[in-house]
């Protein structure tokens, strides 16, 4: 099975009160500030965001040290924006 898609599917099957807002939610590219290319991809609802960053492994913050760093500050801001 791919982990990815693994991975999505319990996101999408997770029982908790925004379940519906969460399943209808887009899955939007994941875009560094300013940049064009996209490193990913992520879904979010309410305060649950699923991130998807490619060509990375277990290691993100080696195999995608700008996506990861991205993602950290976005998580820390509370800014993944639906």
């Amino acid at each position: 099975m791919n982990l990815r898609l693994g991975n999505r599917a319990w996101t999408n099957a997770l029982e908790w009160p925004g379940k519906k807002d969460y399943n209808k939610a887009e899955t939007q590219d994941f875009l560094l500030d300013g940049e064009s290319e996209k490193f990913g991809s992520f879904k979010t609802s309410g305060n649950f965001t699923f991130v998807q960053i490619h060509a990375a492994g277990h290691m993100v913050p080696y195999d995608q040290p700008l996506a990861s760093l991205e993602m950290l500050n976005r998580w820390l801001a509370s800014d993944f924006k639906a």
